[in-house]
């Protein structure tokens, strides 16, 4: 048997250049409730017919995500520069999203001295130079919203007849937010 080396714990995604590998050591907290509720409405000899319902609500907070304190999971980067992705920090809620604020189309005629070349160009999107210090840069970003949703849903009925049964569940998500990694990819970023 041969033990891998660690070091403290902390993997890179470049292990073969640093010896490290990837190691699952963070802690999470998630509390929540859950609420279900079942019905029979029919239930003779031939037939049955029940329903359910549920609803669950859970906040997931991330307690210790290692040495670094926080890790961002990118979009997309140029030169260290990151555009924006889901955001893990200690103390936060988990899987925030963060990136640049819109605040329109560049227009014809629009100047705005914190975009530059094709960025510039009318039907490009706008985005909020949050700090304005005329540049966009990683101070700019911002919270958009959380991946994690607040509510989980499901409903469901069971109709039966003899010796057949017909089983159907639907099952949802609500108040979280998706990236579009196809309309984020269309999007022309600023330098």
């Amino acid at each position: 048997q041969r033990s891998l080396p660690l070091s403290g714990g902390i993997g890179s995604h470049h292990s073969a250049e640093t010896g490290k590998v990837w190691v699952n050591s963070g802690e999470l907290n998630n509390k929540g409730v859950e609420i279900t509720v079942n019905a029979n409405i029919i239930n003779t000899r031939d037939w049955g017919w029940s329903v359910n319902a549920t609803a669950s609500h859970n906040v997931t907070t991330i307690t210790n995500i290692g040495e670094e304190g926080e890790s961002m999971g990118l979009l997309r980067s140029r030169g260290g520069f990151s555009e924006g992705g889901v955001y893990w920090k200690n103390g936060q809620p988990m899987d925030l999203i963060i990136g640049y604020q819109t605040e329109g189309i560049v227009q014809i005629g629009d100047s705005h001295k914190h975009l530059e070349g094709d960025d510039a160009l009318p039907g490009e999107f706008l985005y909020k130079d949050i700090t304005g210090d005329g540049e966009l840069n990683a101070d700019d970003m911002v919270v958009l919203g959380s991946a994690q949703p607040k509510w989980g849903v499901g409903f469901g009925t069971n109709l039966t007849y003899k010796g057949f049964d017909l089983d159907v569940q639907f099952n949802g998500l609500l108040g979280h937010k998706v990236i579009s990694s196809q309309k984020f990819s269309n999007a022309k970023k600023v330098n």
